[in-house]
């Protein structure tokens, strides 16, 4: 509760002086979040409920009728859905470390985003359907997926390298063992360091 306070989503109210007690409510930011669990409440409803059907229900006091909370498209208001929505770089959004690879894809999906519709640049009158359609990935073989590919490559053959480095030092920690064990058994072995093949240096 202490976290959610500090994020603004919860607030500290005191409602009786004597003795103190105080009790939690939402901000307008908490209160936003309910749309959030509503719909986490309806996916569990539908995938978790079981013939007994859901615990709990929500009636929508407007129209008085039980209701199942839905992701809505703001301008057509049809649903949305993986199959019929793409994921575009916002205003916000920026390229930085930990998206060496995902950035470039997630930024090169920005080709031909329409512009938004303002006072300055409205939208022609189109089908509410077709006015929410976003493009799809770009799939051409541009600078930006060559870049992307060339690292993943490259994180790759560094993976295999690392497999390999650490099946050597397994190697040699298993004949080190053997050798300790044969030593101890007053036998004479072949030091480690002595043999034609050396190990290569720790990675980094």
């Amino acid at each position: 509760m202490a976290l959610l306070v500090e994020e603004g989503v919860l607030t500290r109210e005191r409602y009786q002086a004597t003795p103190p007690r105080e009790e939690y409510v939402a901000t307008e930011k908490g209160q936003e979040f309910y749309s959030v669990l509503l719909a986490l409440m309806a996916w569990g409803d539908k995938w978790y409920a079981g013939s007994a059907g859901p615990p709990a229900q929500i009636r929508h006091d407007a129209c008085g009728h039980l209701a199942t909370p839905v992701v809505a498209c703001d301008a057509c208001r049809e649903p949305l859905t993986v199959a019929d929505t793409t994921q575009l770089p916002g205003p916000g959004g920026r390229v930085g470390p930990g998206t060496r690879l995902l950035g470039p894809l997630i930024a090169a999906r920005g080709e031909g985003v329409p512009e938004p519709d303002t006072a300055q640049n409205p939208v022609r009158s189109v089908p509410s359907r077709s006015r929410c359609r976003l493009p799809q990935p770009c799939t051409s073989s541009s600078s930006v997926d060559v870049r992307a590919e060339a690292n993943l490559s490259r994180l790759r053959r560094e993976n295999t390298d690392l497999r390999r480095t650490l099946a050597l030092y397994q190697e040699a920690i298993r004949q080190l063992a053997l050798e300790n064990d044969a030593v101890r058994r007053g036998a004479t072995v072949v030091p480690l360091s002595s043999r034609s093949r050396p190990l290569p240096p720790p990675p980094p």
